[in-house]
């Protein structure tokens, strides 16, 4: 082959080179390891103490604002058992003891049996 040739024949694997370059190799990213699952922060607290402080207020506000038994019975009756819904499925998961919270926060396993409506 001649020089021109030559010369075409380079040029023409530089222009393709160019369109289509071959691909490089990427360093793979290092694998970082499982995410450790930590225990409850202060904000998981603060949010289950503003969650029984609202019922609490809930709780006050049927109190004072709905004279008559037979209203205000159901609906203390369902924020009642909503709070101890709440502590009992909330306090295992910020490692509280759950009888305990239920005594500070004076709920009753059976409220039908142990507390009165007015």
């Amino acid at each position: 082959m001649n020089l021109t040739w030559t010369r075409i024949v380079e040029w023409v694997k530089w222009l393709d080179r160019l369109i289509d370059p071959p691909p490089k190799p990427r360093p793979q990213p290092e694998r970082k390891p499982m995410a450790v699952l930590v225990g409850p922060g202060k904000r998981h607290f603060d949010c289950y103490r503003k969650i029984l402080a609202d019922l609490n207020d809930y709780e006050v506000d049927v109190l004072t604002n709905i004279p008559d038994p037979q209203v205000a019975g159901p609906l203390l009756v369902r924020i009642r058992a909503f709070r101890r819904d709440t502590i009992v499925q909330i306090a295992p998961l910020l490692d509280l003891d759950v009888e305990q919270e239920l005594r500070r926060c004076n709920v009753f396993r059976l409220p039908s049996v142990t507390t009165r409506l007015h």
